[in-house]
């Protein structure tokens, strides 16, 4: 949470569940310094909450194909 609300970073890819804790108050972070996210998720989309509906999705298994092409994405929505 430290590095999220200080850090030197220009995106993100955060996965919605670790170990039974949400990412979301992570992502609240980073979405007021104005830092890109992306969500990695076995859930896909229906795992995100109010407030992130419409956040990026890398559905797991992903490749790196799919990796690249989201994060082209991320780019592109904060420029």
């Amino acid at each position: 949470m430290e590095f999220a609300r200080y850090g030197d970073l220009d995106m993100a890819i955060l996965d919605i569940n670790v170990h039974g804790v949400a990412s979301f108050p992570l992502a609240a972070i980073l979405q007021d310094r104005g830092i890109p996210f992306i969500f990695a998720s076995g859930y896909g989309e229906s795992g995100l909450i109010d407030g992130f509906r419409n956040a990026l999705v890398l559905t797991k298994p992903y490749s790196a194909d799919h990796l690249s092409q989201v994060v082209a994405k991320a780019r592109l929505k904060a420029a």
